[in-house]
């Protein structure tokens, strides 16, 4: 056999750090997924008129909400559609954040 085979050669300390910081950053990327889909969820409830929401989501979606109910019924869809657009930036986000970018 080998000695180098059966001692394989040291992995840098700097790369273990980053091969650490990789897996963290993929793992957090996750929570972009939660905000976009309970925000999303909020806006559901809001534009159905029920008193409930999630704590955690989206300030910005809230904004939009309100001005969404007094709007009327063009705003509702207008509501649904702009939300939608700032889940799907958050999307992103967890797509690239997955990716290690």
């Amino acid at each position: 056999m080998s000695t180098t085979a059966m001692n394989p050669e040291p992995i840098d300390t700097a790369t273990v750090q980053q091969m650490r910081l990789e897996a963290v950053g993929k793992a957090c990327a996750s929570w972009f997924l939660w905000v976009a889909g309970l925000s999303m969820v909020n806006s559901v409830l809001a534009a159905s008129g029920a008193e409930l929401h999630f704590l955690f989501g989206l300030g910005i979606t809230s904004i939009v909400d309100a001005v969404a109910h007094h709007a009327g019924t063009t705003g509702i869809v207008l509501n649904l559609i702009v939300n939608a657009f700032i889940a799907g930036v958050f999307l992103l986000f967890w797509y690239f954040g997955k990716q290690g970018h």
